[in-house]
């Protein structure tokens, strides 16, 4: 029973006719000489992790009571039949491990094979040190099994080391096993300790060019409206100058003409100085107007492009599913991914309608990081695993960001063999890691440890660490924000060159006319 089904409470019932009267009489309340011979019963049961050379392996039963069968039925210790038979103290036992290589969860960082070829694994993750905190609170020795072979698929890694546990080949497995009703019916889940999301992930949204920006301060409206109001304040004053210098009153010369006129306007709405202020009070009245109102607008434009010269803004994120599935994004589909979702939400998988291509998990993620169409679904431990290897990111490459709500949520699990005895001290383990708070310093261990090996391997190629707050603690202005000005600037040069290749053709044109 234990070598098959791993059953613990056990009480073997077996008569002992060897028993005499004597020896029983005293256990018994009203013994005489007439008194019949008792019927005597030795109870057994087994007691596994009794020390280091009786782990799992039991050999032998042990005594725990002897039951009088008298006119009362008297046991003769009183003890508990069914006592705590797994203490906190497995004296060094092994616990054999059954896992294989899973994001942030586990991860392999050493193997080492001895004279004998036996190859000894060490693996680091999440998950693991939830492992090794057990390991040391029960007093056990991790053991890990040979992982399988690494031409398997991802789903037949998985499945190997499950019936591992399910042979007696483990005693648990772990990687990223979710709480399911189809695993529970083959091992039995220990408590949950960590939550995964499958979600769409994209390129994160990219920051809004400033030009862009700086146009969209007022809307096509505004815009229009002030081209309207710096023409008709064009004419207004250049036909008020004209009136004026048919009367007693004479205007300055710099209003006569109409390109003077716009010359002021544009001096004005730029903030600049006009070569002389109107003479005659109407076109004075007229003029300060005009600049209140110029001042009004440039106030308000300034405000909002020195704002949106720090920070301009990143583009509109998708929101919906529907939003996803009108957009021109290519699905990029890891094979196991897919495949997950079309089993266990086909009716959401059937309205999936994007263009897509098949790639392997990591090598999806490469796409989103080189390509702005390209989406994929994966889980969270990926991407933050995908992130956390990378010691820093080319400025070219996009950002990983998750869009919409989870598709579904998985509770991760660690299964151990039906009826283990070591599931219920393990789940309280596990329990009063959880509500420690061990969960997020396990995750912040972990994610510094990948740093850590990625700066290693990549010291040749970067040596500078891009914090995530650094741009917020200071911001300096170079040409690439001014870049507006510059094609204002640019396109300026570019209007008076052709007026003045145009004026050259026009005076010459005249020239001719005159002379013929």
């Amino acid at each position: 029973m234990w070598e098959n089904y791993r059953i613990l409470n056990v009480i073997i019932l077996l008569h002992n006719q060897l028993a005499n009267f004597v020896s029983n009489c005293e256990f018994i309340q009203f013994c005489s000489e007439q008194a019949k011979m008792v019927s005597v019963y030795d109870l057994y049961s087994w007691f596994p992790y009794t020390s280091e050379k009786e782990c799992d392996q039991i050999d032998s039963a042990t005594l725990i009571d002897r039951w009088l069968v008298y006119e009362d039925m008297v046991f003769k210790k009183t003890n508990n039949l069914f006592p705590n038979k797994v203490k906190n103290d497995l004296h060094g036992c092994s616990l054999k491990v059954s896992t294989v290589e899973a994001n942030m969860g586990v991860f392999e960082i050493h193997n080492q094979a001895d004279e004998n070829k036996t190859t000894t694994y060490e693996f680091s993750g999440t998950e693991i040190l939830f492992l090794v905190h057990i390991a040391e609170a029960l007093n056990m020795t991790l053991f890990y099994n040979s992982p399988p072979p690494s031409t398997f698929t991802h789903s037949d890694k998985h499945t190997m080391t499950l019936i591992d546990v399910v042979n007696g080949a483990a005693d648990v497995t772990l990687s990223s096993y979710p709480l399911h009703v189809l695993l529970h019916k083959m091992a039995d889940p220990t408590f949950y300790y960590y939550f995964s999301y499958v979600k769409w992930f994209a390129p994160c949204p990219k920051p809004v060019p400033r030009s862009d920006k700086i146009i969209s301060i007022f809307s096509i409206s505004v815009w229009l409206s002030m081209s309207l109001v710096f023409v008709q304040i064009s004419v207004v004053l250049w036909g008020m100058a004209n009136n004026a210098n048919t009367s007693l009153a004479r205007e300055s010369k710099i209003y006569n003409t109409i390109s003077n006129c716009c010359y002021c306007a544009w001096a004005v709405t730029m903030g600049m100085s006009v070569p002389e202020m109107p003479r005659t009070t109407r076109l004075r009245i007229v003029f300060m107007i005009f600049v209140f109102y110029c001042f009004a607008i440039s106030t308000i434009f300034q405000t909002f492009f020195t704002t949106y010269l720090v920070e301009p803004g990143i583009q509109k994120q998708i929101d919906s599913f529907q939003e996803l599935l009108d957009s021109q994004y290519i699905y990029a589909a890891e094979y196991s991914w897919d495949f997950h979702i079309n089993l266990s939400t086909y009716e959401y998988y059937k309205q999936i309608t994007l263009r897509k291509f098949y790639c392997w998990e990591s090598e999806c993620l490469k796409f989103l990081l080189m390509e702005d169409d390209k989406v994929t679904i994966t889980n969270t431990d990926h991407v933050q695993f995908f992130k956390s290897s990378f010691l820093s990111i080319p400025n070219n490459y996009n950002s990983i960001c998750s869009i919409l709500d989870p598709i579904y949520t998985h509770q991760i699990v660690m299964y151990m063999t039906k009826g283990s005895p070591l599931l219920n001290p393990v789940n309280k383990i596990i329990r009063s890691l959880v509500e420690a708070g061990f969960t997020q310093k396990f995750e912040w261990d972990i994610k510094s440890e990948l740093r850590l090996r990625s700066s290693r391997l990549e010291y040749n190629i970067s040596h500078e660490y891009n914090d995530e707050s650094s741009d917020s603690m200071h911001f300096v202005i170079s040409f690439s924000h001014l870049d507006v000005a510059y094609y204002l600037l640019l396109m300026g040069h570019c209007f008076s060159f052709i007026i003045f290749i145009l004026e050259n053709m026009y005076m010459k044109f005249i020239r001719l006319c005159f002379c013929q």
